[in-house]
């Protein structure tokens, strides 16, 4: 069986790549959760690394949660509140704090669509850069729960003025509808969208220059 995860290291750069293609890269099993934390956890003892990229085997970058699981009954909500609030807080909620306490910049390289808890993974990296095929959903509404990984704080971080000012209508759509790079681009989502040929160029040269200059 294939490792949920792949940590490769070129030099000062570690590609992380999220291997789970055959359910898009859900990131809610435990298998794929421990294998995010002990990867920011091994940077972190590596002084030579010097920045990361997190990106998806296949066409997706992440589904985030496992939709199927969870309508079998399983994943993180089953059972009482309480036992609810536990799968939460020692399951899924240990990735924000683990990319919190990475020591290296960490940039998403969004190859294709990043859902409920998977565009947030992408909102916990420091920047991001999506292909033309990316698409970006806070879908949580839509199944009647909220963001259990911190994606409501995560989302008005880098959308400017979601907090404050923006208009009802674009907060429900940021929520809840999945949106392409031309409006996530509008809303701040991410630095630069890149065709097909350009993406992995321009994040490489880019996660280079942050290696070299120590970010």
């Amino acid at each position: 069986m294939d490792a949920p995860l792949d940590y490769a290291q070129d030099g000062a750069i570690v590609t992380l790549t999220l291997n789970a293609p055959d359910i898009r890269n859900a990131i809610s099993g435990a298998d794929m959760i421990d294998a995010l934390v002990q990867a920011c956890e091994r940077m972190n003892a590596d002084m030579s690394v010097r920045a990361a990229i997190l990106t998806g085997a296949g066409s997706a970058f992440s589904s985030g949660g496992n939709v199927k699981k969870m309508a079998d009954g399983g994943g993180l909500g089953g059972g009482l509140p309480a036992q609810t609030r536990r799968n939460y807080k020692l399951g899924i909620q240990r990735i924000p704090l683990a990319f919190d306490r990475l020591e290296v910049p960490i940039i998403a390289a969004v190859n294709g669509p990043a859902i409920g808890a998977g565009c947030d993974l992408a909102c916990m990296c420091d920047m991001r850069i999506a292909s033309h095929k990316a698409k970006f959903a806070e879908s949580f509404v839509k199944l009647g729960i909220v963001p259990g990984d911190g994606g409501a704080w995560l989302l008005q971080r880098f959308v400017p003025g979601l907090s404050t000012f923006t208009p009802p209508g674009l907060v429900v759509l940021a929520l809840v509808t999945s949106i392409g790079v031309g409006l996530a681009a509008g809303i701040g989502m991410f630095i630069t969208a890149a065709g097909q040929h350009q993406a992995r160029p321009f994040m490489l040269g880019f996660v280079v220059f942050l290696a070299m200059i120590g970010a």
